[in-house]
């Protein structure tokens, strides 16, 4: 079954601190011809509208597509991970969505009381763990191969 963002949301989670006020946000893409086509649709990170000029985290993606690559650096009015259109509202992930991105289990916790920032700017320096898990199991394999 193909995975979209809108699989890996939190539940009812207080999103004023990621919700994203401006007068500049321009959605630009019918949002619902996403919805519709989902089943259908090569999965990706689906635009919606922008931010500004629409800079590197100033786009505004659809819940209904990829998340976008987590930055440790990223910059605009959704740096780290990007802006997406979310039950009518625009916001950025949270750091629990973020994880679900990257693949950790739901039993990780950061090693200690950390800002939303800060768990960002890790997730941004982080690799998704699914495809650790696969690395490591055809090393593994090979090794087993050599050793037999």
């Amino acid at each position: 079954k193909p995975i979209c963002l809108k699989d890996i949301l939190e539940k009812n989670i207080k999103t004023k601190d990621y919700l994203l006020k401006r007068d500049d946000i321009k959605i630009t893409n019918n949002v619902h011809k996403y919805k519709d086509m989902f089943n259908n649709y090569p999965l990706k990170p689906l635009r919606v509208g922008t931010i500004n000029k629409g800079g590197q985290g100033e786009r505004i993606y659809s819940e209904y597509g990829h998340a976008i690559t987590l930055s440790a650096y990223g910059g605009g009015a959704a740096g780290k991970t990007g802006a997406y259109l979310i039950n009518g509202k625009i916001r950025q992930l949270t750091p629990r969505e973020c994880l679900r991105c990257l693949g950790f289990p739901e039993w990780f916790k950061f090693t200690k009381e950390i800002t939303k920032h800060q768990a960002y700017k890790q997730c941004g320096n982080s690799v998704v763990m699914p495809v650790v898990k696969t690395v490591f199991e055809e090393v593994l394999k090979k090794l087993k191969e050599i050793n037999d």
